[in-house]
């Protein structure tokens, strides 16, 4: 069950070995924002301003979701930020104006809105992120603030709280969903890193080099590195884990070289094949 339900999200989304996380967490804001959108034009029957608020979330509900096909498809993302962001702040601004602003619930999009902005810029500039989002919020507690006519404020309480609630509910489930996705992608992104990092050097080393960002080297007076030329041995060790073919090694030199003990398995990058037993006394 769970591997169907990775399966249908990887499909959805797109693979973490194929997908950059900023791709796939752009697939997932689009499609996810696109399409509660679309379910919110037609929750919103119960307010005074229905049409003109359904009409807000149905439009900007297919563009995002126009855009997570753009993205998913044709994998343009990083060409569609902008766009994005565009979409999303003039959706919000709209809101503001039409559904109650500063008392109403929109303004709370704006955080996640900006969380999702900074993870996704890659090359853009952040500090044009963060000055295009601030000038909006001034922009609009200032219209607010000195033309309050130009706010349609809610009729009543039960209208406010029904709204202002519903949406501070669901800004609290969007951003534990952004949290769940990025935790989960930056452990994806570890176990590669781990796995990347184990195929290169031992356990031992790598976990030194994990801890503190240098190896201290050690020091042997004498080493013996054994080459051999076995046939199929490739072919054989495909079929083994490094442990069992340590052992089995160890018994085939041990019979012909009683005080010879394999004690650990060394990679090499200049060799052709990749990897050699080390004895643990020099001949």
């Amino acid at each position: 069950m769970g591997d169907k339900v990775l399966k249908i999200v990887y499909f959805m989304f797109g693979d973490p070995k194929k997908k950059s996380l900023e791709h796939r967490l752009f697939n997932t804001v689009a499609f996810v924002n696109g399409a509660l959108n679309i379910f919110g034009a037609f929750s919103s029957f119960y307010l005074e301003n229905f049409m003109v608020i359904f009409l807000l979330n149905f439009i900007s509900g297919i563009l995002l979701i126009g855009m997570y096909f753009l993205s998913r498809i044709r994998s343009i993302y990083y060409s569609l930020f902008w766009p994005f962001n565009f979409i999303i702040l003039v959706y919000l601004s709209s809101m503001w104006f039409f559904n109650g602003g500063s008392v109403g619930g929109n303004h709370y999009y704006f955080i996640p809105a900006l969380v999702i902005a900074t993870i996704l810029l890659r090359n853009h500039n952040v500090w044009i992120v963060y000055l295009v989002y601030a000038a909006v919020s001034v922009f609009l507690y200032g219209i607010e603030y000195f033309h309050r006519d130009l706010v349609k404020m809610y009729p009543n309480d039960v209208e406010r709280y029904l709204d202002a609630g519903g949406n501070y509910l669901f800004v609290q489930i969007l951003t534990g969903l952004l949290i769940f996705i990025l935790t989960r992608n930056l452990n994806i992104e570890r176990k590669k890193s781990d796995s990347l990092l184990l195929s290169i050097l031992p356990e031992t080393v790598a976990e030194e080099l994990k801890k503190n960002d240098f190896v201290v080297p050690i020091r042997y007076e004498s080493v013996t590195v054994l080459f051999t030329d076995m046939a199929g041995f490739t072919k054989i060790a495909e079929t083994m884990s490094p442990e069992e073919l340590l052992n089995e090694l160890d018994l085939f030199f041990g019979s012909s070289i009683p005080s010879l003990k394999i004690t650990e398995w060394k990679k090499s990058k200049r060799s052709e094949t990749p990897t050699w037993p080390q004895a643990d006394f020099p001949l």
